[in-house]
């Protein structure tokens, strides 16, 4: 993507963050501080890595596929055998990416994720491709309902979660609830456990908070407040049904706080030049839909300087969270005596080198010359979503039954004609599906409030796969 007019250019960006954090790099040089520059050497070389092995990648469809979400997606499987969910469309690349990049230089690990542009049914598609985790399961079935059974949050399951929060608090990542946790399991306990869809809500940035009970209004018009943020893990806390790893956390944080702006800074440089618009998961169309407040309240400039500000502050800014939680528990516990930021420096740099040593192992299986990538089928269709969705998200939609009968019939055209130019049986498959929801539309037209709702699930339309034509329709899906 090209730099927008009118934004810094990576030289500026970095002298930008630099500014910011005069003497984020004086003192690396004294033993007692923490070795910034081998942990930073580190994950450049993991990220140089994942992306050269991610090249070499070739992909066909996978015989399991997901038809709940907000985008339109496939499941491919490489030639290892391992599945990649590939979200069409740059909705929220940005925003991934960068929670990506700072997941794993702090040591919190969430699923490979690589930017891709791959050939469905023939027509270049730009998205992203996020590795899936083989037998995982929600969190949600471990903290609510009449299964749920807390006692199987592992210490490194609860300081992941402790996690996310922290890190969510210095890049904006509030786009938060249970289902969007999922976790493997060893016998009768959480193996390990992933965040998944992360994104950059930039526009609550100087709207948000660090607390409790904090999560974002655009989940909270639609989901139960209990199921969102982090309130529940506080809940559990102050109930003493879990004891979260607070000096660790606090341990983790000074780690943090102490690191060079500039560097933090980076991964966030993409979703700047592109003017902010790919950092959330929902597009700037449907989110002016949803609340124009937001995009009115958002303030580029002060985007990163408050971030940066934020991740200097941390450890002060957690400990009057930490203290207010201890004290609503009625206990009392020293948590500021977790380990040394260089331990916790040293400990990252260890993590990171057994990653780096797992990648280079994976690159004996895969040869350094492939053969181009061969047309991925099925049957969707991502210019047909796209024209659906924007027909299905005019601002009038509704209003006056003739005017969404004649938009819709309008745009049905215009997939007759795409119809008759794509090449593809697969495509053109798909763009019936669309054709035939929008003839659905007409007979029924929705709400305004129903048609905000359905919007961010067409992707529940697609995909069909080949042969799997008859019945698609009736199948049945959950929306997440």
């Amino acid at each position: 993507m090209t730099r927008s007019p009118g934004m810094p250019s990576r030289r500026s960006f970095i002298g930008l963050a630099g500014a910011l954090g005069v003497g984020a790099f004086l003192g690396l040089r004294i033993d007692r501080d923490p070795d910034y520059e081998r942990l930073i050497r580190l994950w450049r070389r993991r990220l140089e890595l994942e992306k050269e092995l991610f090249r070499r990648l070739r992909f066909t469809l996978s015989p399991t596929q997901m038809r709940c979400g907000m985008t339109l997606k496939l499941v491919l499987r490489d030639q290892l055998g391992d599945d990649w969910l590939f979200k069409m469309g740059d909705t929220a690349v940005d925003g991934a990416e960068a929670i990506y990049r700072i997941g794993c230089l702090f040591g919190w690990e969430t699923p490979e994720l690589h930017r891709a542009t791959l050939p469905i049914n023939g027509p270049l598609i730009f998205g992203s491709a996020q590795r899936l985790i083989p037998e995982s399961t929600e969190l949600a079935i471990h903290i609510f309902g009449p299964n749920a059974e807390p006692a199987r949050l592992t210490d490194e399951v609860l300081e992941y979660l402790l996690t996310a929060q922290l890190l969510g608090w210095i890049t904006a990542n509030h786009h938060v609830h249970s289902r969007q946790f999922v976790t493997t399991r060893v016998g009768d306990s959480i193996d390990r456990i992933y965040r998944i869809d992360n994104t950059v809500e930039w526009f609550l940035v100087g709207h948000d908070e660090l607390s409790a009970k904090y999560c974002t209004p655009l989940l909270s018009r639609k989901l139960p407040v209990s199921k969102l943020g982090y309130g529940w893990m506080w809940g559990g806390f102050r109930a003493s049904k879990l004891d979260l790893p607070l000096a660790r956390a606090h341990a983790l944080a000074r780690f943090i706080a102490g690191f060079p702006d500039e560097v933090f800074a980076e991964s966030f440089l993409s979703g700047i030049e592109n003017r902010f618009r790919y950092f959330p998961n929902v597009d700037q169309m449907t989110l002016s839909l949803v609340s124009s407040t937001f995009l009115a309240e958002g303030n580029e400039e002060l985007f990163l300087q408050t971030l940066l500000a934020r991740k200097r502050r941390l450890a002060a800014d957690i400990e009057v969270l930490f203290d207010e939680q201890l004290s609503l528990r009625g206990v009392e516990r020293e948590y500021r005596n977790g380990p040394s930021p260089r331990v916790i420096g040293r400990q990252l740099s260890e993590r990171l080198e057994i990653r780096i040593t797992e990648l280079e192992e994976r690159a004996k299986e895969l040869p350094p010359r492939v053969s181009p990538q061969e047309p991925i089928r099925a049957i969707t269709s991502f210019a047909a979503y796209s024209v659906l969705k924007l027909a299905l998200s005019a601002g009038d939609v509704s209003r006056d039954r003739a005017i969404p009968v004649e938009r819709f019939e309008a745009t049905i055209e215009e997939l007759h004609g795409m119809f008759a130019r794509a090449e593809d049986p697969h495509e053109r498959a798909g763009i019936d599906v669309a054709i035939d929801a929008l003839r659905g539309e007409i007979e029924n037209p929705k709400t305004p409030l129903e048609y905000l709702s359905y919007i961010v699930h067409l992707n529940s339309l697609f995909p069909v796969l080949p042969g799997a034509v008859e019945g698609a329709h009736a199948e049945a899906t959950e929306g997440s």
